[in-house]
């Protein structure tokens, strides 16, 4: 009986030492980036904030605006960008309504090294984001940047939508994160169109024979 008690403790012992083997492992794995939660698709934050705390998600960036191209069902997400040196775009998630009932297979990063945040539950939002790497996108002054393609056969075409950007820009969500949300800016007025010499000397003679007629009279 002894010899079988002691065989026991010795198995629950070893049982106990890989158990503890195998906590340690993951947590360095995770710690290090040997596990990542970039694998199989995924990128490597958290995901996008739930659809019921857009009300707490509202101000806005003015350096970041949206855009897309809509050919049949499929939507490309487009980013724009105004020159703001050291920031950049981390995430960029989308709230459409109504809801998004396809899957992870018609979401579709198209930045290199990017990744997809798979919707929730509820299926009323998804994202595109960087993976490992640091493949975040710069605030650089870049336009027409397609971030990610959608398929919307399944839900069918959005009637309306929010964008939220992950970005990174110390100034803007410091002191306590380097971090935030923001939604798109408004997008610049066009340019005015510059006049050529010939039209401002044009414009200057028409102007002049005018006054001339008008004292004429």
């Amino acid at each position: 009986m002894k010899n079988v008690k002691n065989k026991n403790v010795k198995n629950k012992n070893v049982k106990n030492k890989i158990l503890t083997a195998t906590a340690i492992f993951i947590v360095l794995a995770v710690t290090t980036g040997i596990v990542s939660a970039g694998e199989n698709g995924q990128g490597v934050g958290g995901g996008c904030p739930n659809r019921n705390s857009l009300d707490s998600h509202t101000q806005t960036y003015d350096y970041l605006y949206s855009g897309k191209t809509t050919e049949a069902a499929v939507v490309t997400y487009i980013l724009n960008t105004i020159p703001n040196s050291g920031t950049s775009v981390i995430g960029y998630c989308v709230y459409p309504t109504p809801g998004f009932e396809g899957s992870t297979e018609d979401l579709i990063p198209l930045q290199t090294g990017w990744a997809i945040w798979p919707t929730n539950a509820n299926k009323d939002y998804f994202g595109f984001e960087r993976g490992q790497g640091g493949n975040e996108l710069p605030i650089d002054g870049a336009k027409d940047v397609q971030v990610g393609r959608v398929d919307y056969e399944e839900s069918g075409l959005p009637t309306r939508e929010v964008i939220l950007f992950h970005i990174y820009d110390p100034q803007e969500c410091g002191p306590e994160d380097d971090t935030c949300w923001r939604r798109p800016g408004t997008p610049p007025p066009p340019p005015v169109p510059e006049m050529s010499t010939i039209a401002l000397v044009s414009a200057g003679l028409i102007g002049l024979l005018l006054i001339a007629r008008k004292y004429k009279k």
